[in-house]
């Protein structure tokens, strides 16, 4: 770029970012917003930019914010370039705050943008909820290996609220850290309203185990017996039963 060639350099800089070229954008505008400063279109293309690249830096935040600030901006671009890079730093109520001052205007020439902005956006957030709900698990499962278990049970209850569904595989999980609390009874009936539901083999199987645990024999000869007529050659359930009588005074 020639000294002086502002106009042009805007040009031939913009061009860099739109056809994939954001470094060397970066490196021209760095060199054009120190030649002329005070220009509000350079301010903006180094924000562009730097959006181009995926990262701000102190100026171009500065910047940002300077037009951001003013609530009668209609530069769509910046804002849905604003908007996209909020989503990806995961600042989703942010991005979605700069969507709906554009979606305010009821401008057409807009509208396709905003759709597929607003489908990554919806799909950013499921993303986040899907996170948030597998490190709500994993705290419980934390607490629980650590036999921290009042504090697992809450854990696991708070992840279920959050979830607000019940999957059989985590409700079959809670139970087991139940069992190992010695809180049997609970971790009985968490596993009936499983079993009774929708029968589950392994998790009735589970829940005679637990019944055994809890010297609750008879109960769990009747869960027992339930599943042996279903398979009689499951002799894991033979010797529990076994035990069970024995426990009894059946020999």
């Amino acid at each position: 770029l020639r000294p002086g060639d502002w106009d042009l350099g805007r040009v031939y800089i913009d061009a860099l970012r739109v056809f994939g070229y954001p470094e060397q954008a970066a490196s021209q505008v760095s060199w054009l917003v120190e030649k002329d400063q005070d220009n509000v279109d350079v301010m903006r293309l180094y924000v562009l930019v730097r959006f181009a690249v995926d990262a701000l830096d102190e100026k171009a935040e500065a910047y940002l914010q300077g037009f951001l600030s003013d609530p009668a901006l209609r530069d769509g671009e910046l804002l849905l370039e604003a908007a996209g890079y909020s989503i990806r730093r995961g600042n989703l109520d942010q991005a979605e705050a700069r969507i709906e001052r554009i979606a305010g205007w009821d401008e057409p020439r807009w509208d396709g943008r905003l759709r597929a902005l607003n489908y990554v956006l919806d799909r950013a957030r499921y993303i986040q909820a899907q996170n948030d709900l597998r490190d709500a698990l994993n705290e419980a499962r934390i607490l629980a290996a650590a036999r921290d278990y009042d504090a697992a049970a809450e854990a696991y209850e708070a992840y279920f609220e959050q979830a607000g569904k019940r999957l059989k595989k985590d409700v079959v999980e809670y139970a087991i850290m139940l069992s190992s609390a010695e809180r049997y009874t609970e971790a009985v009936a968490v596993l009936r309203s499983v079993v009774e539901e929708q029968f589950d083999y392994d998790v009735a199987k589970e829940m005679g185990r637990v019944q055994s645990y809890q010297k609750d024999y008879s109960g769990a000869i009747a869960t027992i017996d339930q599943l042996l007529q279903i398979n009689p050659r499951d002799y894991e359930l033979v010797f529990l039963k076994a035990q069970s009588l024995r426990a009894l005074g059946y020999y």
